[in-house]
């Protein structure tokens, strides 16, 4: 069984909070991943920029920063691995809808199934939509068109 833990800094409670945790352990469902503890910070662009411009050196917003634990951190007593953190700017996310012209729902569960795929191990180079990453992101995000967060 996996955990999800969903804080917030700079943002009220989302309202979402079940649909969220909901769409992102069928998403972990969906990859096989089992038995996984991992954390997701709901913010705002001040915020994940001020993160950003300390893990990365980039003085800038953006959508997501994800903190892998690929090792994996076990906790005593138990069979659950910590795999890491997420640190999402829904003003962020919300802008990149207006920008790539999709719903914000669209684009939230695109940047959750990101994260997932990189506290998986996977990565990319860029965001051309050739590399492996993205093409299983998109059609992750396909599978699930039907699935409600916001």
């Amino acid at each position: 069984m996996n955990r999800i833990e969903v804080s917030w800094i700079n943002l009220e409670k989302p309202r979402y909070l079940q649909n969220l945790k909901s769409f992102v352990k069928k998403v972990l469902q969906h990859l096989e991943k089992d038995n996984w503890n991992l954390s997701i910070l709901m913010t705002d662009n001040s915020y994940i920029q001020d993160l950003n411009k300390r893990y990365r050196n980039l003085d800038e917003p953006t959508d997501i920063l994800t903190f892998s634990q690929l090792e994996g951190v076990t906790f005593p007593g138990t069979k659950k691995n910590y795999v890491g953190d997420m640190a999402i700017s829904l003003e962020k996310v919300f802008d990149n809808a207006k920008v790539f012209k999709v719903s914000p729902e669209e684009e939230f569960k695109r940047v959750l199934i990101h994260g997932i795929l990189h506290l998986s191990g996977l990565d990319h180079a860029g965001n051309s939509t050739n590399q492996q990453m993205i093409i299983l992101q998109e059609a992750m995000l396909k599978e699930f068109k039907g699935e409600r967060i916001l």
